[in-house]
């Protein structure tokens, strides 16, 4: 496993930025997946990577109309927890989850994560704003 970490990190990091669809936008897909979370920490915690999160424009536009929903926005944009995630082997999740343990902590992971997405949803309202 620490092999496949290692290959698994410099693969996402040499893409510069790393683009992930969040659909539907309250409650993304990608982030239900162990492997996809782990990628999003390492893009936002190592040097000259970076990432971004985008939506389709449908989803973009549901998430405007809900604006006024505070608690829906809220919820989406604190709601990713790894030890949550699942993946299709458990034995993946099992050592994804022992690993952050050993550094930097399920709830640290966490909110790099959600931070990234809130960036990423703040983004995307300044650029709607802009459209109008």
């Amino acid at each position: 496993f620490e092999q496949f970490r290692d290959i698994f990190s410099t693969i996402v990091t040499s893409v510069g930025t790393m683009w992930s669809m969040m659909t539907p936008w309250d409650d993304p897909e990608y982030l239900t997946r162990v492997w996809c979370v782990f990628e999003i920490f390492t893009a936002n915690t190592t040097t000259n990577c970076k990432a971004e999160i985008v939506m389709p424009r449908e989803q973009t536009k549901a998430m405007i109309e809900s604006l006024s929903d505070i608690n829906k926005l809220l919820n989406a944009l604190a709601n990713t927890k790894i030890e949550n995630a699942q993946a299709s082997r458990e034995e993946d999740k099992t050592n994804i989850l022992a690993l952050v343990e050993e550094s930097v902590g399920h709830a640290k992971l966490n909110n790099i994560v959600n931070l990234s997405i809130r960036k990423s949803i703040i983004g995307v309202v300044k650029e709607e704003e802009q459209l109008r």
